[in-house]
Order: C-alpha cells, then sequence, then structure tokens
C-alpha cells in the first residue's frame, strides 16, 4: 500500500490520517506467535529508517515543518505500538520489506514535491517582455526581384521548365506589339449615347442642340453616373479626350470588370457651325446602346437619329403619376435584352441602377459570341508574344542566373 499525502489539507488533517494509516500498518509487522526478538528488530530497524529519511528530506534549506512533525510521528507509533492491539492486522514477516519500500517511494514523493515548490519559488518570472520590431528584409542582390517574381509565377518548377522562354526584347517589332498590349483595357469599356429629347422636338437638330434640360432628368443622370472632370480624369473616356469643344465634364460608372462613358450632347458646347453638330452626331452615332429620354407627348422614333452601329434603344418616359414607362427598341438579331424589359413601368429610385444594368447586357448581347472580355484579349497578346519572340534558352542555366 502506497500512502500519498495531499498537499491541499490542513496540517493537523495530515498528522491524523497519517496517524491511523500507519498505525495499523506497522502493527501488521508482528507475528501471531509473537515473536518478541523479531517484533523488537522490526521496531529498531523501522525508527532507523523513518529517522534517517524524514531527517533527509527536512534539511533542505526550505524543509517544511509538517515533514519533520511527520517522521517524529512515525518514530512514535513505531516505538509504542504492541501487538496486543485490537486493532492491528497481522501480516507475516515476510512483507515487512515491502512495506520499507512503499514509505520510501512516499517519502520520495515527498522530497520531489519539495524541490519542484522551491524552483516555483525561486524561478523569476518577468512581468512584460519588451516589444521589438522585426529586422527588415534583406533587399540586396541584383537578382531578387527576379527571382520572387519568377517564384511567385510559379516558373521555377519542373513542371513549366519546358513553358519557360525569354523574349528577344531587341526586336522593334516586339517592342511594338507591347506597346499595344499596354492598350488593352483592364475592364470591358463601353460607351453609350446619352439624349435629351424636349416637348415638341421630332428632329435629329434640335435634339442635338438642346442645352438647357429638366431638373427630373438631372436627377436621373445623377443616379446613373458620377459626374467627372474630364482634364483630370484618367479613365476610359470613350475617345472624348482628344477632342477640343466637347465640354468639360463626362458622366462616368466604373465596377472592377466594366466602365461606362456616356456621350451627351447636352453638355457639349453649342458653336454655330455645322462641323460642331456633326461632330456630335458622329460620337453618338458610334455607340451601340443609346438612353433616351423624352419628354415628348409622343413616342420616340428610333430614325430619328440613324446611325448603322446602333442597334438598341432604352426610351425613358416619365409619366403624370411619378413613375417612368420604359420602351426597349432592339434590331432582330439581338438577342434578349433585360433586366428592364419593353413597356416596364418603374419608380424613380429603382430607374438608374436597371437601365444602368441593361445598357451592360445590352452591349455585351450586341457583339454576340465575337465579344472579348479583357483578360481573354490580354492573354491571347501574351500568347502571341510568346510564340513570335520567345528564345529557347537551357532552363538550369538561366534560374541560376536569377537565383
Amino acid at each position: 500500500m502506497i500512502f500519498d499525502f495531499p498537499t491541499h489539507i490542513s496540517r493537523g488533517e495530515k498528522i491524523n490520517e497519517e496517524e491511523e494509516t500507519l498505525d495499523g500498518e506497522l502493527a501488521n509487522t508482528i507475528t501471531e506467535e509473537g515473536n518478541h526478538s523479531l517484533e523488537e528488530d522490526a521496531k529498531s530497524g523501522l525508527k532507523r529508517h523513518m529517522r534517517n529519511r524524514f531527517d533527509a528530506v527536512s534539511e533542505g534549506k526550505h524543509g517544511s515543518s509538517f515533514i519533520s512533525d511527520l517522521g517524529h510521528l512515525l518514530t512514535h507509533i513505531a516505538e509504542t505500538q504492541t501487538p496486543d492491539d485490537p486493532t492491528v492486522k497481522q501480516i507475516p514477516p515476510s512483507q515487512f520489506d515491502n512495506f520499507l519500500s512503499e514509505i520510501d517511494q512516499v517519502l520520495i514523493k515527498l522530497e520531489q514535491q519539495q524541490k519542484e515548490d522551491q524552483r516555483i519559488e525561486t524561478q523569476h518570472i518577468p512581468q512584460s517582455v519588451p516589444a521589438s520590431l522585426p529586422p527588415p528584409p534583406i533587399t540586396t542582390g541584383p537578382f531578387r526581384q527576379s527571382r520572387l517574381f519568377l517564384s511567385h509565377t510559379g516558373s521555377l518548377s519542373f513542371s513549366t521548365r519546358n513553358l519557360f522562354k525569354m523574349i528577344n526584347y531587341d526586336d522593334s517589332r516586339f517592342k511594338r506589339h507591347l506597346k499595344e498590349f499596354d492598350k488593352v483595357q483592364g475592364r470591358t469599356p463601353i460607351k453609350v449615347g446619352l439624349l435629351y429629347v424636349a416637348k415638341g422636338q421630332d428632329e435629329e437638330s434640335q435634339i442635338f442642340k438642346n442645352d438647357n434640360p429638366s431638373d427630373l432628368y438631372k436627377e436621373f443622370v445623377q443616379g446613373l453616373a458620377a459626374i467627372v472632370d474630364l482634364k483630370k480624369h484618367s479613365g476610359y473616356a470613350a475617345a472624348l479626350e482628344k477632342h477640343k469643344d466637347v465640354g468639360n465634364d463626362l458622366p462616368y460608372y466604373a465596377t472592377p470588370w466594366v466602365e461606362l462613358a456616356f456621350h451627351e450632347p447636352v453638355r457639349m458646347p453649342n458653336v454655330d457651325r455645322e462641323e460642331h453638330l456633326v461632330m456630335k452626331k458622329r460620337h453618338v452615332g458610334n455607340d451601340l446602346i443609346h438612353v433616351i429620354w423624352s419628354e415628348h407627348e409622343l413616342d420616340y422614333q428610333t430614325t430619328t437619329i440613324v446611325s448603322q452601329f446602333n442597334i438598341a434603344h432604352v426610351i425613358i418616359y416619365p409619366l403624370r403619376n411619378g413613375l417612368f414607362r420604359v420602351q426597349i427598341a432592339q434590331k432582330p438579331k439581338v438577342g434578349f435584352i433585360g433586366p428592364i424589359v419593353h413597356n416596364m413601368v418603374l419608380r424613380k429610385e429603382l430607374l438608374p441602377d436597371l437601365c444602368r444594368q441593361t445598357v451592360i447586357f445590352s452591349n455585351i448581347e450586341a457583339r454576340g459570341e465575337a465579344f472579348e472580355g479583357p483578360y481573354e484579349q490580354r492573354i491571347k497578346k501574351l500568347a502571341e508574344s510568346h510564340q513570335k519572340w520567345g528564345i529557347e534558352q537551357n532552363f538550369s542555366l538561366l534560374v541560376s542566373k536569377a537565383l
């Protein structure tokens, strides 16, 4: 039986518990025949053994008074216990050595616990660890950036070694090709004609000369796109940045995938020259989609502005009840256009956003299967440059230079 002394009970409770336990165990070492010689030897040996063990444990710098008192208690029990005690359970003398071994194990555990307590008490734990900045990355090396680029693009793997080619940059044709590649938009550009038709206007020249639209139309345009300064604008401008007398402002809308630029004759200044009117018509006539805001009493005629490029019209009519009727007119070759469908009636809050979405989907539908997004165009040009100006080179030698 191994004695396991709890470490979280009071000193008095530990003494009482050990006194009862060891009292019974010690009495069992006395045989039934009452061999007094064996009894005296057992008590004397146990007395010396426990005294030596407890003295060794309690000699530490931080020795516990509990261990010392427990040693005296066990010694007292060994000296005073008799075999006539009715509570004593007799055991064969051969088990006396096992009992001493169990006592040793208990004392070893106590000694280990004492050493652990001393270690915890003397251990120095800092209250806080001072913060420090990490060392700056090593940016030296002539090929470090090249190596990172090749690693990030997967070009250093053995699976792509046969696809890796250097480009003959000295070829003048490649330089021209590279300039064309840089002109490919990162987003799909869409140019839209935005026309205002006032009451009683039926002719093309009247529509292009409008310069005083209604407040309701202005509110619609503000919800349709942002008004940007054409001189400071760095995005898609539908070629207006190349011309003069086109005004200073541009309705513009962009997402991560598309850019919309609106040709709006109302914002272009009126000049009493025929060529200026032709310039307005040329901008609007080249657009695939027209958005017409009509305040005329009669429906707008799609033949008012003749253009061979225009294939779809989104015509908006303000109603007296505050709603808006929208007509969709398209050429037969164009498929379904949405989300606005023909003769749909909308509220003012929904009109700009749905009209813009209809313009985007109409433009994609109008181009048909020939439509290619900017990423498709760029990957084709990259493949073309790889095929025309690629130079076969030893992969191992090339990578060793970059590393």
